[in-house]
């Protein structure tokens, strides 16, 4: 059985984030000293960008470092309880009471996985929401949709099981790495690779496409 912190999941983590002023405290530190160099040579003077831009990129990392523990301290506001995956069964625990999902053959599971906390990934998905891991499972009856924090390599390995045992159960899996296809969070399969992938789980498609939604019945 494997547990994770469960999420609001209302909380978008496709939304780009690290322009407000609470995410802006982070780059204090490279301003400052960059500024302060400034202060003490002339600004006229040839090196005075270079020594500033020097300075900026050096402490890059004290920076990254800090915008890691801005986004802990606010995913920590967003738990709301915690999830747990055993065999054919998802036990999603809040405050109200406990969920009991299960999943098995024919069932559908969209997941949209995004690194582990704290993993840079500078791009337009800012690093303030890597380490979200967002859920979609479809059944006969219901649809339900979590989103849940991968915090460590070790968490991360254990999602890795738990999508082989969906995989390996007849779930049709649709995996996602941001908004990239992924099979057990491997974005770079080649074509030799999803063959034998398919082989060895008895796939007749990698990434099913999706059916309809009886939610929305």
């Amino acid at each position: 059985m494997h547990s994770f912190s469960l999420l609001r999941t209302d909380l978008d983590p496709s939304k780009r984030q690290g322009g407000d002023l609470l995410s802006s405290i982070a780059f204090v530190p490279q301003l400052l000293v960059g500024f302060g160099l400034l202060v003490f040579i002339k600004p006229s003077s040839p090196g005075s960008v270079l020594l500033f831009l020097g300075a900026f990129l050096l402490l890059a990392p004290v920076s990254f470092s800090l915008l890691v523990a801005i986004t802990k301290w606010r995913l920590r506001k967003d738990t709301i309880g915690h999830v747990r995956f055993d065999k054919g069964v998802i036990e999603l625990h809040t405050s109200p009471g406990t969920q009991f999902i299960h999943v098995g053959l024919n069932d559908r599971v969209e997941i949209i996985t995004r690194d582990r906390l704290g993993k840079a990934t500078w791009s337009k998905y800012r690093p303030i929401h890597s380490g979200v891991v967002s859920v979609k499972l479809v059944t006969n009856e219901a649809s339900t949709e979590f989103q849940f924090l991968v915090r460590s390599p070790a968490e991360q390995a254990n999602l890795k099981g738990i999508l082989q045992g969906w995989y390996r159960a007849g779930c049709q899996v649709k995996e996602s790495y941001y908004v990239g296809q992924a099979f057990l969070l491997h974005t770079d399969l080649s074509f030799e690779q999803v063959q034998q992938v398919k082989k060895d789980y008895g796939l007749v498609e990698l990434w099913p496409v999706s059916k309809r939604d009886p939610s929305s019945a």
